[in-house]
């Protein structure tokens, strides 16, 4: 069941993105899925990175234990704010908008030597978030700060 909520929203991200031409994001969606095992460590059990998961949980007022492997993870913050299609699609665009982010974060530590610390870090998925979902929504009009404060509320999800 997990794994073909997953697939699912791959569809539909499929659907949205590549009819906005946004091949960019597709393809960061299939590196996912390929490395789905062996990325548990860097985006679960890493100290730092799963202190982050939990302030992403904070931010949108969900206060959960972080699930062991990645596949429950995805599934789990999707379903965490509520069952319904709006909140779990939301839920995984900032998922994804987490994972894009720390792995970004990981290559700059290992490849540039530079450290963002979880504050910065947490400010780049909420803007890489809020970039994605209004660039997928026509009517999305509000600002930043306003995403910042309640993505549910912006977003027009109750």
């Amino acid at each position: 069941m997990k794994t073909q909520c997953l697939f699912n929203l791959i569809h539909s991200l499929k659907q949205v993105f590549v009819k906005k031409k946004s091949f960019i994001f597709f393809f960061f969606v299939k590196l996912v899925i390929l490395h789905v095992k062996s990325e548990t460590h860097l985006f679960l059990s890493s100290h730092f990175f799963s202190q982050l998961w939990q302030l992403v949980r904070n931010w949108f007022g969900v206060y959960s234990a972080n699930p062991s492997n990645i596949m429950d993870h995805f599934y789990h913050l999707g379903t965490s704010s509520g069952y319904g299609k709006s909140r779990c699609s939301l839920m995984h665009l900032i998922w994804f908008a987490c994972s894009w982010v720390l792995w970004k974060e990981r290559n700059d530590r290992l490849f540039q030597n530079k450290e963002n610390s979880s504050t910065q870090i947490l400010e780049n998925i909420k803007l890489l978030s809020f970039w994605w979902f209004k660039a997928a929504s026509v009517n999305f009009y509000y600002r930043f700060h306003n995403w910042c404060q309640n993505p549910f509320l912006y977003a027009g999800i109750d």
